[in-house]
C-alpha cells in the first residue's frame, strides 16, 4: 500500500514522512480475505486556518497477471480533527475502463484504468465526478490525534 498525507491552503508539514510505502501483503483467499498492514504515521503540522485539513490518502497496489505493479484501488479520509483514538474506515474504488477494449488492452499492456495525477486527485475529486467506479474493499484506519496549541492560534477546541 502506498499511503501521502494530503494537505492545501496554509498547512505545512513539519516533520515526518507525509508519503511512502508500507509492506507488501497478501491475502489467501478464502472468505477472509483481510490484509493487516501495521504501519503507524507520525507527522507533525501546522496551519493558522482549518480549511485544507490534512488527507490520508491509500493506494492499494499489486502484481497482475504478468507480475507488473499495478493500483488495485484507491480510497482518502480526513484526518480526526479533535484529539483522541479514531477509527475509520475507507472506501476503496477502483477506476473502470469505458470499453471492454480498453479493458483488454489495459489487460494485454499491464495498465489498467488508473488515476495519473497522483494524491491531490483523489483527496479533492477534481474533475472525478464523471469517472465510473467500481468498490474495492474497506480499509480500516486507526488514528491516535494529539493536538497542542490551538487555543494560541484562535481555535476553540472541543474535549472528546
Amino acid at each position: 500500500a502506498k499511503f501521502s498525507f494530503v494537505i492545501a491552503g496554509d498547512w505545512d508539514c513539519l516533520e515526518g514522512q507525509s508519503t511512502g510505502h508500507s509492506q507488501t501483503a497478501y491475502s489467501e483467499g478464502g472468505a477472509n480475505k483481510k490484509i493487516v498492514w501495521n504501519f503507524p504515521f507520525e507527522l507533525q503540522y501546522r496551519s493558522t486556518n482549518p480549511s485544507g485539513w490534512p488527507q490520508l490518502v491509500v493506494t492499494c497496489r499489486g502484481p497482475d497477471f504478468f507480475g507488473y505493479d499495478v493500483p488495485y484501488c484507491y480510497g482518502s479520509v480526513h484526518v480526526p480533527s479533535t484529539p483522541g483514538r479514531h477509527i475509520r474506515y475507507i472506501r476503496m474504488y477502483k477506476p473502470v475502463e469505458s470499453s471492454l477494449m480498453q479493458r483488454m488492452m489495459g489487460w494485454w499492456k499491464s495498465e489498467p484504468a488508473e488515476f495519473k495525477e497522483g494524491a491531490k486527485n483523489i483527496a479533492f475529486a477534481d474533475g472525478r465526478e464523471v469517472v465510473r467506479v467500481r468498490s474495492g474493499g474497506i480499509v480500516k484506519i486507526v488514528f491516535q490525534v494529539t493536538q497542542r496549541n490551538m487555543e494560541k492560534a484562535g481555535f476553540t477546541v472541543s474535549k472528546s
